[in-house]
């Protein structure tokens, strides 16, 4: 089975994300945050590190200015995580 890992360090705060979920690793702790992939965080951090992993390029036209508004999981009508409504 193949799967994709994304990972950024910074001040010793160490943030994973993994297809089927993502990690926040807190320093001095020895603990790590496991999210779910369905979870508003491990959107907001799945949309950090696409923001990073697309650092020095400019946006698409179809990505609009907001980044690629990929949809997340979510009650119906829900939001794309650029903010856009959307409907179903």
């Amino acid at each position: 089975m193949s799967w994709s890992e994304r990972t950024v360090v910074r001040d010793g705060v160490r943030l994973v994300c993994r297809d089927w979920g993502a990690a926040v690793s807190l320093p001095g702790t020895g603990h790590d945050l496991h999210l779910e992939r369905a979870g508003a965080l491990h959107a907001l951090i799945s949309g950090f590190l696409d923001g990073i992993d697309r650092r020095g390029r400019q946006p698409g036209p179809a990505e609009g200015a907001g980044g690629r508004g990929r949809q997340t999981r979510g009650s119906a009508g829900g939001t794309t995580r650029t903010g856009r409504s959307v409907s179903r």
